[in-house]
């Protein structure tokens, strides 16, 4: 062992000295004294360490991605109920100035070889819905489209372009003079609005035919005529008997296209319907092999589906709600009586 006090006190220097990894020098009387010291050992991690980091990882990602879900979730809900605030209150705007409700699609019987139809608008064009995978519903129905499907569309105009100036989409700059398919309204009804489009929906971003989607519709009733938004409807304030309050007059949907009468408007299905009361989509065929469906109210959110009451106010309504209330907000003059409701 080197003294270090010995060589401090003036000891003469060692013959060797024996160098490791680690040294440092010391200064005696103008001499230097290399010391060497053990080299401290460096530990890594072992591979069972390391996987053992890993697992804890892997358990926090998977305890905390259900709660970051949840929270985008959320966040998805409270713009879709914003997108519908927006809508009723653009239907609103379209009262003060027309003194109703606007209409749910508009057709004119007196015209020459006119067919309007009080349950549906007529189909007149087609589209072509092309993707790469099918495009399935989250419906109870499980319905699935199977691309290439050619896709029903009518020439008539439902209440979403009526409210395009009061959503400040007036840039749509559509011509109703012209027919649906003139290049210039084509190109209208290919534009994205974004009030009209629910955010949680998962709908293929290959839009058929390029038209705009919208999530969102007019409610029938429980009969064609029974309810807010039909056929050449002009539903005031005033003909809403069972109260504004407890009357819808639009609610949420799966799929449909703004520039298409078809997707105006669901009715709530009636007990001989046998249907469920949200989520659900019936299909029919038109001459042609145009298929036309039928979409209900609904929404690509688990539990709730988002609704706008004849007063303005929106609100989401559990999709577990009794069907007889649920057919009661649906009529506006039936003498129901409804108290609280979710």
């Amino acid at each position: 062992m080197l003294d270090l006090g010995h060589l401090l006190d003036g000891g003469p220097l060692p013959s060797r000295v024996l160098r490791c990894s680690r040294s440092f020098q010391m200064k005696r009387h103008g001499a230097h004294v290399v010391v060497d010291v053990p080299a401290v050992e460096r530990r890594g991690f072992t591979l069972v360490e390391l996987l053992v980091v890993m697992a804890i990882i892997g358990i926090l990602v998977a305890l905390l991605m259900p709660a970051v879900m949840q929270a985008r979730e959320a966040a998805r809900k409270k713009e879709c109920l914003n997108n519908i605030r927006q809508i009723s209150l653009a239907a609103h705007n379209y009262m003060d100035s027309h003194k109703c409700f606007p209409p749910g699609w508009l057709c004119n019987p007196n015209l020459p070889n006119s067919t309007c139809d009080i349950r549906a608008p007529r189909a007149a064009y087609s589209v072509e819905f092309v993707d790469t995978q099918k495009f399935k519903l989250p419906d109870k129905s499980q319905m699935e489209i199977v691309p290439p499907l050619t896709w029903a569309i009518s020439d008539l105009w439902g209440w979403h372009s009526q409210l395009l100036p009061q959503l400040d989409q007036a840039t749509a700059n559509i011509d109703y003079r012209r027919p649906k398919n003139d290049p210039n309204n084509w190109s209208a009804i290919q534009l994205r609005i974004k009030p009209f489009e629910c955010p949680s929906s998962a709908l293929s971003p290959n839009r058929p035919g390029g038209l705009g989607y919208s999530t969102y519709r007019g409610n029938m009733g429980t009969t064609p005529t029974n309810g807010v938004i039909y056929m050449n409807s002009s539903v005031s304030d005033r003909s809403i008997r069972d109260g504004m309050t407890h009357t819808i007059a639009f609610g949420e949907s799966q799929f449909g296209f703004w520039g298409d009468a078809l997707s105006c408007c669901s009715r709530v299905p009636l007990p001989s319907d046998n249907r469920p009361m949200f989520d659900w989509v019936s299909e029919e065929q038109k001459t042609g092999g145009n298929t036309f469906l039928i979409f209900g109210f609904g929404s690509w959110h688990d539990d709730i589906c988002h609704f706008a009451m004849a007063d303005g106010s929106c609100k989401p309504i559990s999709k577990s709600i009794d069907d007889e209330i649920m057919r009661a907000l649906s009529t506006r003059d039936n003498n129901e009586r409804i108290g609280d409701f979710e």
